[in-house]
């Protein structure tokens, strides 16, 4: 519970110093971090287990946001991402970044709906035995 709040509170501090032109990555990092902080906080508040249905629903929401985040940057970032490899043209190399961080993207979206179908299965398993 303590470190949700120190998560939100970090996040809320670093929202309220940061310059007015902060980049969108960076606004996109504090909101996870907030997002998250609140989940940990909740979770401690009302004593939910890791292996129950809502901390899976929970990892679910959490990384679908992510995901969605990850996208909206690859798509956005126009100029200034480079994949860094030397022996590339620069649009190759932006090309190849922005597809890396899609993929990422992919790979979290995946991973929301295992942890969906996870939640799924663990909150129909709770309702058979009766908890």
């Amino acid at each position: 519970m303590i470190c949700g709040l120190l998560f939100c509170g970090f996040a809320v501090l670093a929202f309220w110093l940061a310059p007015p032109d902060l980049p969108l990555q960076w606004q996109g990092i504090l909101a996870l971090f907030f997002v998250w902080g609140l989940w940990m906080f909740v979770a401690g508040l009302f004593n939910i287990g890791p292996d129950s249905a809502a901390a899976y629903f929970a990892g679910s929401v959490i990384a679908a946001i992510f995901a969605g985040a990850i996208w909206f940057f690859a798509w956005r970032q126009k100029t200034g991402a480079s994949g860094g490899i030397p022996f590339l043209p620069e649009a190759w190399n932006q090309v190849m970044a922005r597809l890396l961080l899609a993929l990422g993207g992919l790979i979290l979206a995946l991973a929301a709906v295992a942890f969906f179908r996870m939640a799924m299965r663990k909150r129909g398993k709770d309702d058979d035995d009766g908890t």
